[in-house]
C-alpha cells in the first residue's frame, strides 16, 4: 500500500511538472511572459521558453540565435524558434556575454574553473578546450578572427593567440603590467584597451606595435574607423585612435550616469540610467535630438530600416524615428518588467526579425513581413 502511494504520489509530481512546464510557467522562474500590446510596424513572430533563465543577450550568427543560461549554452533557429542544439557550459551565477563566433565555429566561456570550449556552430558538438593556466587566472577577455582566438587571463598583463582549428598555441605576448577591458582584432593589428592606454600588438607575432599611455581614459571603447568612442564619467568623448587626440566631446547635463552606447548610420546613440536617449553627429559630436521614456533604458540602439528600438526595464520594447526620435510604435510585455542585471537582456537584429531577451527565461522574435 505505501508502495503505491509513493508511485501514485510520485506520477503526480511528474504530471504537474509537465503540465507547468507546458503552459509555460516554471517554479523559480515566475509566471510566463507574454505579448500585452504591439503599436509597432513589427509582428510576433514566436516564442522560446527556457527550462532555465536566459544569462545573456541574444546573439545571431547565421541562421541562429545564441544564448547562454545557467549551465547551458542553447542555439535557437531564428525562423522557427525551434531549439537547434544545446551544450553543457558549466555552471555560472551571473550574466555572461562571452561568445565568440568564427564562421562554423563558436566559443563559450564555462564557469570560473574552466576556460573557453569550442563548438561546431551547426550541431554543438565539442571540438577543443582552452584551459585556465593555474597561475593567470580565468580568461577575462578575448577576440577572434579568421585564424586565431587571442585571450587574456586575469591581472596578468599577457596575450595569448591559439590557432581555431585545434586549440593550438602560437603566440604570447610579452607583459603589459595590465589587464584588458576590451580587446579588437582589426587588419592592422590586435588593439588593447585598459582604462587609461592603447596597446596594438602585431597578430601574426605578438610583439607590441604601438604603446599610447594614459591617452585613452574612460570605459566601453567602440572603435569605428579612425575613432574611438568613450565614455568618461558623465561625457561622451571621440578620441582619435592615431593619437589619442580629443576630436570631439559632449557632457551629460543629467543625474543618470551614461548606460549604452551604440553607433548607428553615423550617429552615436546613447542613454542613461534616467530613461533617456540622446542622438549625436559622430562626425562632430553635435547633438541632433534628446527623447524621454518612461522606464530606464536596457539595452543599445538597433536599427531595422529608418527606426530604432530600444528595450526598457518595465519590459517594453519601444520604437522610434532614428533622424527626428519620433514616436513609432511599443510592444507592450508582461510581466512589466526585465532583470535588474547589465548583460542578461537585449535586442538583436538582421533588419528584418528583432529578437530580444528580458533576463527571464523568453527568448522573442519580432518581424516586419
Amino acid at each position: 500500500m505505501r508502495k503505491r502511494i509513493l508511485f501514485i504520489g510520485g506520477l503526480g509530481f511528474l504530471l504537474l511538472i509537465l503540465v507547468i512546464r507546458f503552459a509555460g510557467y516554471l517554479p523559480f522562474i515566475g509566471i510566463p511572459r507574454n505579448v500585452e500590446g504591439n503599436s509597432s510596424a513589427l509582428f510576433f513572430r514566436w516564442a522560446h521558453r527556457n527550462l532555465a533563465k536566459i544569462r545573456s543577450q541574444p546573439i545571431l550568427e547565421k541562421d541562429l540565435i545564441l544564448v547562454r543560461t545557467g549551465e547551458e549554452l542553447i542555439a535557437v533557429n531564428a525562423i522557427t524558434g525551434k531549439e537547434v542544439w544545446k551544450y553543457g557550459a558549466g555552471s555560472i551565477t551571473i550574466p555572461d556575454n562571452m561568445i565568440l563566433v568564427q564562421d562554423n565555429l563558436v566559443l563559450v566561456r564555462g564557469n570560473l574553473n574552466s576556460a573557453l570550449d569550442a563548438l561546431n556552430l551547426q550541431d554543438g558538438t565539442f571540438q577543443w578546450r582552452l584551459p585556465n593556466a593555474p597561475l593567470d587566472g580565468m580568461i577575462g577577455t578575448a577576440t577572434i578572427d579568421s585564424g586565431r582566438v587571442y585571450v587574456s587571463r586575469g591581472r596578468s598583463g599577457y596575450v595569448w593567440a591559439y590557432s581555431l582549428d585545434a586549440g593550438r598555441l602560437i603566440w604570447q605576448s610579452p607583459q603589459l603590467e595590465s589587464s584588458f577591458v576590451s580587446m579588437v582584432s582589426r587588419p592592422d593589428g590586435l588593439y588593447l584597451f585598459n582604462t587609461l592606454d592603447l596597446i596594438v600588438l602585431d597578430s601574426e607575432t605578438g610583439r607590441v606595435k604601438k604603446y599610447l599611455k594614459n591617452r585613452f581614459e574612460g570605459r566601453q571603447p567602440i572603435l569605428l574607423g579612425d575613432l574611438v568612442i568613450q565614455q568618461f564619467q558623465k561625457m561622451l568623448i571621440a578620441r582619435e585612435l592615431e593619437s589619442g587626440k580629443v576630436r570631439w566631446s559632449y557632457p551629460r547635463n543629467t543625474q543618470g550616469a551614461i548606460g549604452y552606447i551604440g553607433v548607428v548610420n553615423g550617429k552615436v546613440y546613447a542613454s542613461d540610467s534616467c530613461c533617456e536617449i540622446i542622438a549625436l553627429n559622430l562626425a562632430d559630436g553635435n547633438l541632433l535630438w534628446r527623447k524621454q521614456f518612461d522606464s530606464s533604458i536596457d539595452s543599445t540602439v538597433v536599427a531595422i530600416q529608418d527606426l530604432g528600438y530600444v528595450l526598457l526595464q518595465n519590459g517594453s520594447i519601444h520604437a522610434f524615428d532614428l533622424e527626428t526620435g519620433g514616436n513609432a510604435g511599443t510592444i507592450l510585455t508582461a510581466p512589466p518588467i526585465s532583470s535588474g542585471y547589465y548583460l542578461d537582456k537585449g535586442l538583436v537584429t538582421d533588419a528584418n526579425y528583432l529578437y530580444a531577451t528580458f533576463g527571464d527565461n523568453s527568448l522573442f522574435a519580432f518581424g516586419t513581413k
